[in-house]
């Protein structure tokens, strides 16, 4: 089992070391293309790493498998927590979207934000995770409170207006003002430094405040993300590997996805109400864990259709959009400030 662990935590060090020391030592701007190769480099060794969890819990390796899963069902178990964080990272998408614009952050600088984001988010989701499997795992009403949270979120979520005060809400955030009273700032362009040395004192940049806002919100979706992972293992059987594994290696591929969609999020018009479906039925699937047995491929079903039909859905108007009215004119180049 340790031996597994020690494996796994590896493979995302070689994995990360290579992304930022080898691929991106240089700060630049990531281009459409290579964010596009870079997200299906990381969904493809996600799919590989699913296949090999096929193999381990079939074959009884490491000795990881203690409520008895077979091949296919833990296969498919960490298939729905990757989609499920994967989805759920999309919302995550727009907030980073609306801080760097805020900030004013160059593109070429976002990667390395979002790489040292990333490894304070497997940290902070492997506590989470470890805590929360701890809480369900002795106190059966947690289920209760999880999912009531979840259908909380999802409505929330359903039914909130988008509306171009949310920049203004970033602004104003109580965390962001906290972070810029706590840090002795120096104001001005450092390029991609987090900390400068004056006078014999430290000062952190413009480029710090944003990595720490950036951390922040990450616990801020993990709130919802972790409960969620969680509700979708069987009732008494919660495999740690399995979420703690799918969940990470969704983070791992926020990056690349942020690159892909932030300049197109105001055009996937049906996103966020399929998130929040998404977020109900699990919350929903909790609150019932003790009256209806829910199959381990209906999660995965309803976690697909709902990204499917947010996708599809919201490409499907925008053409219709288009053919009626004609192309929109994006001469903002998709930056969502219209």
């Amino acid at each position: 089992m340790i031996i597994l662990w020690i494996g796994f935590f590896t493979i995302v060090a070689i994995l990360l070391a290579l992304d930022l020391g080898v691929f991106h030592r240089e700060a630049h701007t990531v281009s459409l293309g290579e964010a596009t190769k870079w997200t299906i480099t990381w969904v493809t060794v996600s799919m590989a790493f699913c296949g090999l969890v096929f193999l381990i819990y079939r074959n009884g390796w490491f000795d990881v498998n203690e409520h008895g899963f077979s091949g296919t069902k833990a296969a498919g178990l960490f298939l729905t927590g990757y989609l499920l964080e994967y989805s759920l990272s999309i919302d995550n998408i727009f907030v980073l979207a609306l801080l760097f614009r805020h900030f004013r952050v160059p593109s070429k600088y976002q990667h390395r934000i979002l790489y040292w984001g990333i490894l304070w988010a497997v940290v902070s989701r492997i506590t989470m995770i470890v805590a929360g499997v701890w809480l369900v795992e002795r106190f059966d009403w947690i289920f209760y409170v999880f999912g009531g949270y979840l259908l909380f979120a999802g409505g929330k979520m359903l039914f909130e207006r988008d509306d171009e005060d949310e920049e203004e809400e970033v602004e104003n955030s109580w965390f962001v003002r906290l972070v810029e009273r706590a840090l002795p700032m120096k104001a001005g362009n450092y390029g991609q430094k987090f900390f400068i040395k004056e006078n014999g004192r430290r000062y952190a940049t413009k480029l710090f405040l944003v990595l720490i806002i950036v951390e922040l919100t990450d616990v801020v979706f993990a709130v919802d993300s972790v409960p969620a992972v969680i509700g979708i293992m069987p009732e008494g059987a919660i495999d740690n590997f399995i979420v703690i594994t799918s969940n990470i290696f969704a983070i791992l591929g926020l990056r690349s996805l942020y690159f892909v969609l932030a300049g197109m999020l105001d055009k996937f018009r049906y996103l966020k109400p399929a998130l929040a479906l998404i977020l109900v039925s699990i919350g929903a699937k909790m609150v019932l864990h003790g009256i209806v047995h829910f199959p381990i491929w209906a999660s995965l079903v309803v976690v697909a259709g709902l990204m499917a039909f947010g996708v599809g859905g919201s490409l499907i108007r925008l053409r219709y959009e288009e053919k009626k009215d004609g192309p929109r004119d994006d001469t903002d180049g998709g930056s969502g400030d219209d």
